[in-house]
């Protein structure tokens, strides 16, 4: 029946689209001021910002009944953005005083002691993440002045004396320690 039909682009290739972000404080302001002051149609809206038109509905109906309904997703977000920075905040002190971040779980505790507030785990990563470009690795094991100017000279002198050593048929013992400054055995960290 369709043997003369062929697809652009084939079944295994198609791509889902990416499912929408919630709309921001912003565009649920502009979408109950575009349907209820400048009168627009809710199905023209809902096209342009990809969402149903029960959303956009349920929005003016919202703001329809209460009267404070801005102001209370204004404050909504603002108390959002307001833990936001404060888990920023509190996340640079963090790094800037050197303090080993292995996990969301640290920092929120953290936040406890100095602020006696709860913050969730989601909450702390999506900030280290998004806002401050951190990103959860692997620990690498590197001594901390391993290439420094003087430890290669060091070495070098080490290794002059070595051969000396050598040369002069000498017994020499090594005894590594170290191993001794990575007791640390944790694996990952942001």
């Amino acid at each position: 029946m369709f043997e003369d039909f062929h697809d652009v682009v084939p079944e295994s290739k198609r791509r889902k689209l990416k499912a929408r972000k919630p709309l921001t404080v912003e565009e649920k302001t502009d979408i109950v001021f575009q349907v209820l002051v400048k009168l627009e149609k809710q199905r023209d809206i809902s096209k342009r910002y990809r969402i149903s038109q029960v959303v956009v509905s349920n929005l003016v109906m919202k703001a329809k009944r209460n009267e404070k309904f801005l102001a209370e997703m204004m404050s909504i977000s603002a108390e959002k953005e307001g833990r936001r920075n404060t888990i920023k905040k509190k996340v640079q002190e963090m790094n800037d005083s050197f303090t080993f971040i292995d996990s969301a779980e640290h920092v929120c505790k953290k936040l406890k002691e100095d602020l006696s507030q709860d913050f969730q785990k989601h909450e702390v990563r999506k900030v280290m993440k998004e806002d401050l470009n951190m990103a959860y690795k692997k620990v690498q094991a590197v001594a901390l002045h391993t290439n420094s100017v003087n430890n290669l000279v060091c070495r070098q002198r080490y290794a002059i004396e070595m051969f000396s050593l050598y040369r002069e048929k000498k017994i020499i013992l090594n005894i590594d320690e170290s191993w001794l400054g990575m007791c640390d055995f944790r694996r990952m960290k942001w």
